[in-house]
């Protein structure tokens, strides 16, 4: 005998249930999807601006963030400005030895560009300065 909340209708089939949907692995792919390094594959959208040094002497100053490797294999740093905007600097040899050597991630920093250094091929690389800002 079915229950009051099983109650059928003569004549009339009983709806089969609807089926339980559970997401597999929820809070790890909403952690991925919330990250600034996350594109939707349909809108692809940098979500801050890439610095390029361009003039000697050039400095810029904020809290560095740990590397980011980007679709195209290339890294790059995070650095919060005193302004609150982030942008990424791409990395170079150089800059990445002076960010490992100094154990600058996570830390304030100035980096300064002080020029270009000619390597084979036509080729130039840049060099900088790298400092940690302690307050």
């Amino acid at each position: 005998m079915p229950s009051s909340a099983q109650k059928v209708k003569p004549g009339k089939p009983a709806k089969p249930d609807k089926p339980r949907v559970t997401e597999v692995c929820k809070d790890e792919i909403d952690e991925i999807t919330e990250r600034r390094t996350f594109q939707p594959w349909d809108k692809p959208t940098v979500g801050c601006r890439f610095h390029r040094f361009r003039e000697i002497g050039e400095t810029i100053e904020g809290k560095l963030g740990f590397q980011i490797r980007n679709f195209r294999q290339a890294t790059s740093y995070p650095l919060e400005l005193d302004n609150g905007e982030t942008v990424e600097i791409l990395g170079n040899r150089i800059l990445h030895k002076l960010i490992r050597v100094g154990e600058l991630c996570g830390q304030r920093v100035r980096i300064i560009f002080i020029g270009k250094e000619a390597v084979w091929g036509g080729h130039y690389r840049n060099v900088f300065r790298a400092f940690k800002v302690e307050n």
